[in-house]
């Protein structure tokens, strides 16, 4: 039979009436969906698992290999959700083609978004987040596991792994190997493999075997099933998970240091925008909690109200335990402790009080350190003396 040649031309495939694109968006959607109830549901069954054995959610879900399924979404930021909310204002009933893209609008209308968004309060740029984060958890999402997507993420796992692996080996001397191979025939991922110089040594002069043919006899013990045959009840007796002996951990509350990050970030917001509003100051002026009174009071007439902890206005790290800092943090995020703009005449009048005071004997204004390394004096050397 006369060998024929056929001509490798695009397939192309009839376009789709709008009945039938409207039907497959439909089941997309239930399918996503399903998905989407199907993980909170494992979600909620980690989280009931933890709380009942004294675990965290994180090593719980650990547990459960769901870790990447249930990865946390990065946390939205105001000013992205502020941006969203205005482009929407201006694209609502624009038709599909005729929309202004995102990076044209924030060119045109940069000095306008940017004064309107400092006018915003906490509670304004809270509300908006909170739209936003509703928004995505109401929108269903479907993973992509195609084969060339899942090739993809392994390549990059590995890679990253090849990558820690060589600087660990080479910061702390150590040595070892790692073989990951595909767990049935319809995975389509080739073995990935790392040795060391002596682990590689190893394995060719003691067990006289190839570090590729060693993965790929792996591959076949794996995808072949044969394991199943090997593992008996004795096994699995004498053989128990040594997660099983460790203590149980409570869940832990946030770390303090973050707590007073976070007010320390506030207050310096504050001062930057009402820097900006009332006093005209383009340039960050640094928050100083050492000299308030003349840094920053005096110098650009502003003040910070409400203070909530006994005492003058002082450094978050500074005011006492973890009960002041979190009662500092939520005096700030409802603005009950905010910044505000003095007159010509409370500014005069706080001036004089300050200096009263600081002549009083109290530490108002506190002095700029003193240099400690000063320079020794220049000694004359020349001892010679005219005999």
């Amino acid at each position: 039979m006369a060998r024929t040649r056929s001509i490798n031309s695009k397939r192309v495939c009839p376009k789709l009436t709008k009945s039938q694109r409207d039907e497959r968006h439909k089941r997309h959607v239930a399918l996503a969906t399903d998905l989407v109830t199907a993980r909170q549901s494992f979600t909620q069954h980690a989280v009931d698992l933890a709380t009942k054995h004294g675990r965290t959610p994180k090593w719980t879900r650990t547990q459960l290999f769901l870790n990447s399924a249930m990865r946390d979404r990065r946390r939205v930021n105001a000013w992205n959700a502020f941006l969203k909310e205005k482009l929407d204002e201006i694209n609502s009933g624009r038709e599909k083609g005729n929309r202004i893209k995102l990076p044209a609008f924030v060119a045109t209308h940069k000095v306008e978004l940017l004064a309107e968004y400092r006018k915003l309060t906490n509670v304004q740029r809270q509300s908006l987040i909170a739209k936003v984060q509703a928004a995505c958890e109401s929108k269903p999402l479907c993973a992509r596991a195609n084969p060339k997507a899942i090739n993809q993420a392994i390549t990059g796992a590995f890679v990253k792994m090849d990558q820690e692996w060589t600087a660990l080996c080479t910061k702390t001397g150590m040595e070892g190997f790692f073989i990951a191979v595909q767990g049935t025939v319809e995975d389509h991922a080739e073995p990935k493999i790392f040795f060391s110089e002596k682990a590689e040594s190893f394995v060719r002069t003691v067990l006289d075997v190839e570090p590729r043919r060693l993965a790929l006899r792996l591959e076949s013990w794996v995808v072949s099933g044969i394991s199943k045959y090997f593992f008996t009840c004795s096994f699995l007796l004498t053989h128990q998970p040594y997660i099983s002996d460790l203590p149980a951990t409570s869940n832990r509350q946030r770390p303090l240091n973050h707590v007073i990050s976070d007010c320390r970030s506030l207050i310096q917001e504050g001062l930057n925008d009402i820097l900006i509003e009332c006093c005209g100051v383009t340039k960050n002026v640094k928050m100083n909690y050492t000299n308030y009174e003349l840094h920053i009071v005096e110098r650009h007439g502003v003040t910070l109200i409400g203070w909530p902890v006994s005492g003058r206005v002082r450094n978050p790290a500074k005011i006492g335990g973890r009960q002041e800092v979190e009662k500092l943090l939520t005096a700030v995020q409802a603005e009950k402790c905010k910044w505000v703009k003095l007159s010509a005449e409370e500014l005069k009048a706080r001036i004089a009080k300050n200096k009263a005071l600081q002549a009083a004997g109290e530490n108002i204004y506190q002095p700029r350190r003193v240099r400690s390394g000063k320079s020794k004096a220049a000694v004359d050397t020349d001892s010679s003396e005219d005999e």
